[in-house]
């Protein structure tokens, strides 16, 4: 079985034999590796070169980009963000990753039915796409929430990977889709420092600021719109093909999930590598190299649980941030607070605060919209 479709000026070839999908564009693996060089080429039009950005990574990190980038290393693109200085880094990056070069997940996504199924299959596969986000889809009468987050990230990066990410969601559902049957409106739980008609550009759809979390509201109409390369009898050839590299991948990561979830279930313990490495049966130095196998290293996979748990902690109860520092194993409350301001650019006493006030408005939280003919934000549906 073989299609092809030259919409937009591209050609794809799809072939199905001998119980699995082969394509002429980029596989499984090959996927990272076109993520990497898209980033490249991001910097690149930004006026950072390929080989400055190796030799300053390199000086970092003593490893090569490609191999930090494919485990989606905070490292690279914290430099990335350094040395563009380009608060739309994400939305650059994003706009620009076509599903008609990311190999079989693209074809299954370019092959759905309508909205709604494409969205389905990004849900069921996002931890291959971007393992450093989750993303959840909340449904309720008037349509459905694409809700993306990386909590446990500090803010920028946070908003580095949700830019990215819905810039490709709205970028390639406007090519596939040829006549939208209702309307998708993007809320961002923050305000931009500066340009926020950028927003506009890169997203073509209204975009409101301070919502309550960071996501694509679908209308009902809009996840019933059909897709133009719609192909009902290839679609689950190409998710069980989707299906058996999720299962080959599934392992990408898996070590930095659990020495998150054990120190999450030491409560106030957070031990040195030496002792996580016994609690998990294995050497420090084991422990160490494979961690580094995955992009990571032992410090920063603390850090992150402690900075996710520090964010529960502000949002959802009134402990004083000395009893939170105790909490995540801090020796006093002012190494705390530099560390928090290290991870989130901003002290815990302001974060609570900010919290608190929107909160206690939370009916109507301050909204800047780039599109005059809506009035309100979409709220999340539970």
């Amino acid at each position: 079985m073989s299609l092809s479709s030259t919409r937009f000026g591209y050609r794809v070839k799809y072939v199905h034999y001998q119980g699995q999908i082969r394509s002429n564009n980029v596989y499984n693996n090959d996927m990272h590796e076109y993520y990497a060089q898209s980033f490249l080429d991001t910097l690149s039009d930004l006026g950072v070169s390929e080989l400055t950005f190796r030799s300053e990574l390199h000086e970092r990190t003593n490893s090569p980009h490609q191999a930090l980038f494919l485990k989606q290393d905070q490292i690279a693109i914290e430099l990335a963000m350094e040395l563009t200085n380009d608060p739309q880094l994400g939305l650059k990056f994003g706009s620009r990753l076509k599903l008609t070069e990311q190999g079989i997940f693209g074809y299954a996504v370019m092959s759905s039915a309508c909205v709604l199924d494409a969205l389905k299959l990004l849900i069921r596969y996002s931890q291959i796409i971007l393992p450093s986000v989750e993303i959840n889809l909340s449904r309720s009468e008037t349509g459905a929430s694409l809700i993306i987050s990386a909590a446990h990230l500090p803010q920028k990066l946070e908003q580095f990977y949700c830019e990215a990410m819905m810039a490709s969601i709205m970028y390639n559902g406007s090519i596939l889709i040829d006549e939208p049957a209702g309307h998708a409106q993007v809320n961002l739980s923050y305000i931009p420092q500066n340009n926020l008609n950028a927003y506009e550009k890169y997203f073509s759809a209204e975009v409101s600021f301070a919502a309550n979390d960071n996501s694509i509201f679908f209308s009902e109409l809009s996840l019933q719109s059909k897709i133009s390369t719609a192909n009902l009898q290839a679609v689950e050839a190409y998710r069980k093909e989707c299906d058996r590299l999720f299962s080959l991948d599934i392992n990408r990561g898996s070590l930095v999930k659990k020495v998150k979830q054990k120190l999450i279930s030491l409560g106030s313990e957070y031990p040195n590598c030496a002792s996580m490495a016994r609690q998990l049966h294995t050497s420090e130095s084991t422990l160490r190299r494979r961690l580094k196998a995955e992009g990571m290293n032992y410090q920063t996979v603390m850090d992150q649980v402690r900075y996710r748990m520090a964010r529960e902690y502000l949002f959802n109860t009134l402990l004083p941030v000395s009893e939170i520092a105790y909490l995540l194993g801090f020796s006093d409350s002012s190494n705390f607070r530099r560390s928090f301001r290290r991870w989130s650019g901003s002290t815990p006493a302001k974060v609570r605060k900010a919290i608190q006030s929107s909160q206690g408005d939370a009916q109507s939280p301050t909204l800047l919209k780039t599109n005059k003919n809506k009035s309100q934000p979409i709220q999340q549906q539970t």
